[in-house]
């Protein structure tokens, strides 16, 4: 139930501009991409064109019906061999319009690795004319010679499929990422970092800028070892008093990859932003407690939120300010010490605990989705486990700072919801796409709004 790291999607909901549903994915046998349109419980496959072979990665569409879909290819080019990309638009039936190779050396998409498995999440949206993408990969070896991992927003120009601005890196280790679009036609994303920064980071972004901002962090595991074991044995860190105990003693440095978190989603209102995740606070709602840790699961997780000004202002670190945030929940001071074992200041501010589940062998948000289904207005659906396994899907909404307006409901276990895919609404219906492994099927499940 860790849920260490994400998973790439593999489904993407699309709308033509008749209103009718499909869905762009990947036959995992041969590669094959194809697009399946559902119109009236009737289905509809047709193949989309994939000449170099590659991964499906993301997918979008536009207000006009043209899909637009991105690939790379598989495997592992480390050290230093990048990896091919493309980047497709096709019409509203999967005809092949127009593809542009993309460039993964280091100066560009800089990908040596992209497996579609974990650590590998890539979001695509459509805005006024343009293609936004956050893309999480491994990349060319850096200064200190090893393949990192991140994510970087890029903007491409949706006719052309040039790229008109690679923004650079929105996360270090960036294990998850989602990615929408305001009202300004700008792009607003949120990804999960471990490091640089240690946090659900916010981004807003088109091809002449981008602002970022964390707006929650979370606790870290420091080292039990006295010093890194590939540094010189001249290098000793002291002793991390405050949550050393008889039994174990912490040191002032860590490298801890957990991120006890899940993504939700980010929900644009009026004055401001929701940004929605799974988060473990411990039975104090404190998310900064760094004696909570050693298993990368280690308290209950609970659905949080956070609500901040729409015209947030960019900001290094991990400190989240009072002037950021709208909503009135929990606010918190706390700190890590970094690899290099200096200290890291971290705050939360307005986290608002949307369940107060308290122990994690028994229940646990997971698999967390947001949908705006009215002004002020926020459908949450998302999966119930114990520490190990499945137990049944809820739902329930709530305004844009966190007021529940209707308490959470049972949806059954036949409505099952993955890691990463995103939920699509048409009209008065939410469409949640997944894949029965056992059958080898498409399924589509329709819920729908009173």
């Amino acid at each position: 139930m860790g849920n260490r790291y994400s998973i790439a999607r593999q489904f993407f909901s699309v709308q033509d501009t008749t209103g009718q549903i499909g869905v762009i994915w990947q036959d995992k046998k041969n590669k094959a991409i194809k697009l399946t349109k559902i119109a009236n419980k009737t289905f509809k496959t047709i193949t989309l064109a994939n000449k170099q072979n590659e991964i499906l990665a993301a997918a979008t569409f536009d207000s006009k019906g043209f899909l637009y879909y991105l690939t790379i290819q598989d495997g592992d080019g480390i050290p230093n061999t990048a990896r091919t990309s493309t980047l497709y638009k096709a019409d509203n039936n999967g005809k092949f319009t127009k593809s542009k190779n993309l460039d993964g050396s280091q100066a560009g998409l800089n990908i040596v690795m992209f497996n579609g498995n974990i650590n590998n999440v890539a979001s695509l949206n459509y805005a006024n004319g343009t293609l936004g993408l956050i893309l999480g990969r491994k990349m060319h070896p850096s200064n200190d010679g090893s393949n990192h991992q991140g994510a970087i927003a890029v903007v491409f120009d949706a006719n052309t499929l040039d790229v008109l601005k690679n923004l650079g890196q929105t996360s270090g280790h960036s294990f998850e990422n989602v990615l929408t679009v305001n009202s300004d036609n700008e792009f607003v994303a949120i990804d999960l970092g471990d490091n640089y920064p240690r946090g659900v980071n916010l981004h807003r972004f088109t091809e002449n800028g981008i602002t970022s901002h964390v707006v929650y962090t979370f606790k870290t595991e420091h080292s039990t070892e006295l010093r890194y074991p590939a540094l010189s044995a001249e290098v000793n860190y002291p002793k991390y008093d405050a949550i050393s105990t008889d039994l174990k003693t912490y040191y002032q440095w860590s490298n801890d990859n957990n991120t006890y978190t899940e993504l939700g989603g980010v929900i644009e209102n009026s004055d401001g932003y929701s940004v929605i995740f799974a988060g473990e606070p411990d039975l104090n709602g404190n998310s900064l407690n760094n004696a909570r840790v050693g298993n990368g699961f280690d308290d209950a997780r609970n659905i949080g939120l956070v609500k901040v000004v729409r015209d947030f202002s960019s900001g290094w670190g991990n400190v989240v300010p009072d002037s950021m945030v709208l909503s009135k929940g929990t606010a918190e001071t706390g700190g890590f010490y970094t690899f290099n074992g200096t200290w890291s200041e971290q705050r939360n501010a307005g986290v608002v605990w949307l369940t107060d589940y308290k122990d994690k062998t028994q229940t646990n948000v997971s698999r967390l989705k947001t949908i705006k289904i009215a002004e002020d207005k926020i459908l949450l659906l998302w999966e119930n486990w114990n520490d190990n396994s499945y137990i049944n899907t809820y739902a329930m909404t709530i305004d844009s700072l966190g007021n529940v307006l209707d308490k959470p409901v049972t949806l059954g276990n036949h409505v099952r919801l993955s890691r990463s895919d995103d939920p699509i609404i048409i009209g008065n219906s939410v469409y949640i796409a997944s894949g029965n492994k056992a059958d080898s099927k498409l399924e589509l499940i329709e819920l729908k709004l009173k």
